[in-house]
């Protein structure tokens, strides 16, 4: 575990429980954070953040991973493309504590 809090995310933060700052946002992959880089983290099994953390900036301690947490985009037969995301996201696991900063 990392005591330190970050604020962006470097590939040797995976499978640690981290402290992480960010600002909490609703998506619609569901409950996420917005680090001060511009990386979203996404909070497993959340879809929305209670009303005293949204847009507030927390800290959060946690294990992050890197899943599949929003499915890819699908392009219908006329084309149409439908919401998604590429590839894996951050995501934090098994939240230890949550506090506000602001």
């Amino acid at each position: 575990m990392t005591s330190k809090i970050v604020d962006s995310i470097t590939k040797d933060l995976l499978g640690q429980v981290v402290i992480i700052e960010g600002i909490a946002y609703d998506a619609k992959g569901g409950a996420c954070i917005k680090l001060k880089d511009g990386d979203i983290v996404y909070i497993k099994n959340k879809l929305n953040w209670e009303t005293e953390y949204l847009e507030k900036r927390i800290v959060i301690s946690s294990t992050l991973n890197l899943k599949k947490m929003i499915p890819d985009p699908e392009v219908s037969e006329n084309g149409a493309i439908s919401t998604g995301a590429i590839g894996k996201q951050y995501v934090l696991e098994e939240i230890a504590k949550i506090k506000i900063v602001d």
